[in-house]
């Protein structure tokens, strides 16, 4: 642009030729990793309840137990989801709408895919009929609500290939004790009275 004309009058002078824009090249390829073997995924679990609390409160005890988690409302959204995945555990609640925990116990027993793969059952019914009728229709175990982190990881043991981060052991502490996370604060001896 020359000095002392407007914006609107001038003309744009001549390019100055500049050293070439470099050629667009390819991104880096990365080599594709190698699959991961069965052994080295993450255990992948169902866990089926009608209540929002119970999945978000299961999901975050399962997902420390570093285990991939999928959520599903009652039996139906559980047999959509199962049809578009590979799963190693369900956890279902009994007591959902649409389709209860006792049909959708039935249902995977009846098909071929599923009929091998293990069922939790996490209700708050507790009495020796529902127990017994789950294990009926071939319920794998049965947990009571409320369930613990421990009692997961206790049914993941049991029934996946493998539960938790490495060194994971479900026997390293007593029974009665909570988990680390869960201890409550040494109590300070109070200075006895006289």
């Amino acid at each position: 642009m020359a000095f002392g004309r407007d914006r609107a009058t001038a003309r744009p002078g001549p390019r100055v030729a500049g050293p070439a824009p470099a050629a667009p090249t390819a991104a880096p390829t990365v080599p594709a990793a190698e699959p991961a073997s069965e052994a080295d995924r993450p255990l992948h679990v169902l866990f089926v309840d009608d209540s929002v609390s119970v999945r978000k409160v299961a999901e975050r005890a399962l997902k420390l137990l570093g285990v991939q988690v999928t959520l599903a409302t009652d039996g139906i959204d559980a047999l959509e989801k199962l049809r578009g995945g590979q799963f190693d555990l369900v956890f279902t609640d009994l007591e959902m709408p649409r389709m209860h925990g006792y049909e959708l116990i039935r249902e995977l027993r009846f098909l071929p895919a599923y009929s091998a793969l293990p069922v939790v059952v996490v209700t708050s019914r507790s009495s020796k009929k529902h127990r017994d009728e789950a294990h009926a229709l071939g319920a794998s175990e049965y947990l009571t609500k409320p369930f613990t982190a421990r009692s997961l990881a206790a049914a993941l043991i049991k029934f996946g290939r493998r539960a938790g981060p490495a060194g994971y052991r479900s026997t390293a502490r007593s029974r009665r004790d909570p988990p680390p996370r869960c201890r409550p604060p040494e109590r300070t001896a109070s200075p006895s009275s006289p």
